[in-house]
């Protein structure tokens, strides 16, 4: 699990870090790259009901849930991801509790969140099943999971080991 965490904590999805990049022009880039998104997951939705984002990164979709009224609890494994989904947040204007903390021992009351959101994270967890037993505890009753994970052989997937090689040479 020590060699994920130094992983992620170099290597922060939606990071923008070089480009420093505004929120707007982040979100921008978000939604129009993966512009499925709003239409899946209806963000517009959650409004007034509460949402955990397991594996938050630098925040992006968190502060899209907060936008649309939801409750948002973010966490993650690694200092960058919770730093950046903070600053992040302050700029949206959004009120989000950021949390690092591992996905099989999360210290909030059980059937908290109505949702729980993970993108692109799982897959990467080793011990999942404790992760998911977590996640269950958390749910309310009739809560929903969304997760996305993605295949070996998807467009995903490949970016992420390009992107591997290519941080393991700078």
């Amino acid at each position: 699990m020590e060699a994920i965490k130094r992983y992620w904590e170099k290597a922060t999805p939606m990071s923008f870090s070089p480009e420093k990049w505004d929120y707007e022009t982040k979100r921008k880039f978000r939604y129009e790259l993966q512009d499925y998104m709003h239409s899946v997951f209806e963000f517009d939705t959650w409004g007034g009901r509460t949402v955990l984002e397991m594996g938050c990164g630098s925040g992006i979709d968190a502060v899209e849930f907060a936008r649309n009224g939801a409750a948002v609890v973010a966490i993650d494994i690694t200092d960058n991801a919770v730093e950046l989904t903070r600053e992040l947040a302050r700029e949206a204007g959004q009120d989000i509790l950021v949390m690092k903390v591992l996905g099989d021992a999360i210290p909030l009351q059980n059937e908290r969140f109505d949702c729980v959101y993970s993108y692109g994270v799982l897959h990467h967890i080793p011990d999942v099943d404790s992760v998911l037993k977590e996640t269950y505890r958390l749910l309310k009753p009739g809560g929903v999971i969304m997760a996305m994970l993605y295949h070996r052989d998807s467009i995903l997937w490949a970016y992420s080991i390009l992107k591997r090689a290519w941080d393991r040479d700078l």
